[in-house]
């Protein structure tokens, strides 16, 4: 399990409603978390109510290089730990660097060439946004998971750089007014800088 801090680690309030509830904010600065598969609602309620936590992360359904295997969130699991307070960020798990750290699992990735590579960005943020308008999180930040990879490999980097600018622009054309954010490790996620025109 990944645990993100997106803010200065103060404690939740247990009291308080989550302002950062899909669609109601531009972004959050709070702490949030995500986890392979969705909890089961009672077990969300029992972390709302005991942790720091405002929001999860939840993996879209139809990425590439997520199993079939996993449990997703469904419209009813959205609606009910809303109902709770949950914020919710969709996250899209998709082509990864041919040049990944750690492959494990992964099946998919991004072509070797950064022109191939920005068409396949392009693709993915259609399925993104597909997944998450038929969950009902249209309107929300769509964050792009991307594994550690060998940024010092220059051609790998490029490729990389061209996929998440393919996505990121394609998902402004989608859903124009939109935000993506790269969800990643502290060591990569910050070198990647997507020029838009």
């Amino acid at each position: 399990m990944k645990v993100t801090s997106l803010t200065n680690g103060a404690m939740r309030p247990m009291s308080k409603a989550s302002p950062n509830a899909a669609g109601t904010a531009p972004f959050s600065q709070l702490l949030a978390f995500d986890k392979t598969d969705v909890l089961p609602v009672e077990d969300m309620q029992t972390w709302w109510g005991s942790s720091p936590y405002y929001a999860v992360g939840i993996y879209l359904p139809g990425s590439p290089n997520r199993s079939s295997n996993h449990t997703y969130a469904t419209q009813d699991w959205i609606d009910a730990v809303m109902a709770q307070g949950w914020g919710l960020w969709p996250i899209w798990f998709g082509l990864q660097a041919p040049c990944i750290n750690y492959p494990g699992k992964i099946t998919q990735f991004i072509s070797t060439d950064p022109s191939a590579a920005a068409a396949q960005g392009a693709q993915q943020a259609d399925a993104a946004c597909n997944a998450a308008t038929n969950l009902g999180l249209d309107g929300s930040i769509m964050y792009f998971d991307i594994e550690p990879y060998n940024t010092q490999s220059g051609n790998c980097s490029a490729a990389v750089q061209a996929y998440i600018g393919g996505f990121v622009a394609e998902m402004h054309d989608d859903a124009p007014g939109s935000s993506v954010g790269v969800y990643g490790d502290v060591y990569v996620a910050p070198g990647l800088s997507i020029t838009m025109e």
